[in-house]
């Protein structure tokens, strides 16, 4: 199932170049992948609901090859592009007068709420009547090998109501909200972002103070999200790479 939808870049989704901004951008994504897994009956809510589970975001993707501006019209289209036992893959594609603008890939995976333990995906609705689609075939992200262990504190911000999501822990795309705040208006002006990866590896909840290391290397920025879990111990809460 491919599934299909208008849009449009309204005010409070742009920038301060009234372009659309990532987390508007981000914002389209979410809430088309989300439309389509609930006619699916594969959405969040219902798995809450029926399965006592929560989905869950491992991994992000996002490449954006154009810009969108305020009032201009969008073509998205969202599908599940690979499953496997433990993870479900959904790729959306977004579309300006039928040329792709951006590709998200998100990679999920289902934690049962009583085990705290990651179920497999054919306990969740996810069966041989689920048409897996192929992704479009062309280079939709920028492939680079290794890390940066040299990270600086650069931003701290603390995770407060707004921040919170139905499941009672910081919003996947809050992360990304923290992130941007470690940049001014004008490193993201003369230098905008072509590709965010953004990898989950632990839930953060209210009044955890998040902690934004970087290092910026020529046209990659590297970075880790921490916090202190329920031990008061530092942990990585995500980390990934922005290509500028």
């Amino acid at each position: 199932m491919i599934y299909k939808v208008k849009r449009k870049v309204t005010g409070s989704m742009v920038d301060t170049k009234a372009n659309l901004s990532l987390l508007g951008l981000c914002d389209v994504i979410v809430d088309t992948m989300s439309e389509m897994l609930g006619l699916l009956k594969l959405d969040g809510l219902y798995a809450l609901k029926n399965y006592n589970a929560m989905w869950v975001i491992s991994k992000n993707q996002i490449r954006i090859f154009d810009e969108a501006k305020w009032n201009e019209k969008l073509e998205v289209e969202s599908f599940i592009s690979s499953t496997t036992l433990a993870r479900i893959t959904i790729d959306t594609v977004i579309k300006k007068l039928d040329k792709i603008i951006a590709y998200s890939r998100i990679e999920s995976c289902a934690i049962d709420l009583q085990s705290r333990r990651i179920r497999k995906t054919n306990t969740m609705g996810i069966d041989d009547n689920i048409v897996i689609e192929n992704p479009y075939n062309f280079n939709q992200f920028i492939e680079t090998e290794g890390e940066s262990n040299d990270l600086n504190l650069e931003f701290t911000q603390k995770s407060l109501y707004t921040n919170i999501d139905y499941l009672h822990h910081t919003n996947n795309l809050e992360y990304i909200r923290v992130l941007l705040n470690s940049f001014t208006v004008k490193e993201i002006e003369t230098k905008p972002i072509k590709q965010i990866e953004i990898n989950y590896k632990n839930q953060s909840f209210e009044n955890d103070l998040l902690e934004v290391y970087k290092n910026i290397s020529e046209n990659i920025c590297f970075y880790e999200i921490k916090a202190n879990n329920k031990n008061n111990v530092k942990e990585t809460k995500v980390n990934g790479k922005i290509f500028f």
